[in-house]
């Protein structure tokens, strides 16, 4: 049996990383205004999401270059 991705996802964002994305985050904030309940749909969106993660926050930015250098 193989299964593939389950959609929808909720992703709940670390505040720190939050905030830091600042307006990147219009068009995933929730009902309330509020991005720490975001939803995935499908792939695309996910990519979507990661690549606005990886090239927006300073935060995620330096955990990532951290992860590549082995350190």
């Amino acid at each position: 049996m193989e299964l593939g991705a389950m959609y929808p996802v909720q992703v709940e964002l670390d505040p720190g990383i939050a905030d830091g994305l600042g307006d990147n985050l219009e068009g995933y904030e929730d009902m309330m205004g509020m991005a720490k309940g975001i939803w995935i749909q499908n792939d695309k969106e996910l990519s979507e999401f990661i690549e606005m993660l990886a090239t927006s926050s300073v935060k995620l930015k330096y955990i990532l270059k951290r992860l590549a250098s082995g350190e």
